[in-house]
């Protein structure tokens, strides 16, 4: 796996840990050397779990190490609970919102493998098609949608209807280079960022969808977005916070008519996008390389100051 790769979602799964201090119940990430990655813990190496001796918890975080299994993190107390066996070279995790299902999609093109966390069995490894991307399951559970990179594509898997065969997958054509996709409050849909443009140009766009019944609402475009690489939608669902990759901003849409409300320069390149429970900060990746992170103000829309989260 890209070593940048591994670095960047080391430090998101560290972001993701800080959260646990607001009662912030999940994460997920990468680790490449298949014990602690970025979390600093004087543990022994994660041992294999077995359906004995593991019980699912929603307390639990599940972080891709790359190494064909999925570590499990106590976010609690940041301890390691073990590793789950799961597809060739993982690199994208989520598990269903009924905590029932973990899936994990091989970077390799091996496939999502989809794993019972009441048994740790493996109901099915779907196929892949193209560059796996990042993987993202609506909020009701039905389905879970994986976009492909360097492409115009994302398939929806349906949830409900496993298959080895993929014949549960279909295919939906979306701005060029899709990246992870974020869902409105309600989870009726889903919003999906183009993060270049074909041929290396910069791209200015993201894909409206409406999950129920899978169909592109609109393509949007905006001179404001610049190769955006993640957006959120705020707890209300009036909103939609955008990063850019090849700008200072951070870009905020309305909902309701898709315009841009406001801009937030934020000193460097914002990657990736949390916001915390009580709705008062929108955390983002100032600094990849540095490990830092910096949080805004909602009620202001100010930046605060920069921080380190501390990972090697």
């Amino acid at each position: 796996m890209n070593s940048y790769k591994v670095r960047i979602v080391v430090v998101l799964a560290v972001l993701m840990l800080l959260f646990v201090s607001v009662l912030v119940m999940f994460s997920y990430g990468v680790s490449n050397n298949g014990t602690t990655g970025g979390f600093h813990n004087s543990l022994a190496p994660p041992v294999p779990l077995s359906s004995s001796d593991f019980s699912p918890s929603p307390n639990y975080g599940y972080i891709a190490n790359g190494n064909d299994n999925v570590t499990v993190i106590n976010l609690t107390d940041n301890s390691i609970v073990g590793n789950i066996s799961t597809v060739l070279d993982p690199s994208s995790v989520e598990v269903t919102p009924n905590g029932t299902y973990l899936l994990a999609v091989s970077s390799t093109g091996n496939g999502i493998g989809v794993i019972d966390l009441n048994n740790l069995k493996t109901l099915a490894v779907m196929p892949t098609y193209g560059k796996p991307g990042y993987l993202s399951i609506a909020p009701d559970g039905k389905y879970a949608y994986l976009s492909i990179r360097d492409s115009q594509y994302i398939y929806a898997y349906s949830l409900t209807s496993l298959s080895n065969s993929g014949s549960n997958a279909a295919s939906i054509q979306v701005a060029y280079n899709p990246g992870y996709m974020t869902f409105s409050t309600n989870g009726t849909m889903g919003y999906v960022v183009s993060m270049s443009a074909q041929g290396g140009g910069i791209s200015h766009n993201f894909t409206v969808l409406n999950t129920l019944t899978n169909k592109v609402v609109a393509i949007i475009s905006s001179p404001d977005l610049s190769n955006p690489n993640m957006a959120i939608v705020t707890p209300n669902g009036s909103d939609l916070y955008v990063a850019n990759n090849a700008s200072t901003y951070i870009t905020e849409f309305s909902l309701s008519n898709y315009s841009v409300v406001r801009q937030l320069d934020t000193g460097g390149i914002p990657q990736w996008l949390m916001i915390d429970p009580a709705n008062n900060y929108l955390f983002y990746l100032f600094d990849s390389y540095n490990n830092i992170i910096a949080n805004v103000s909602l009620a202001y829309f100010s930046p605060g100051a920069p921080f380190s989260i501390g990972v090697a």
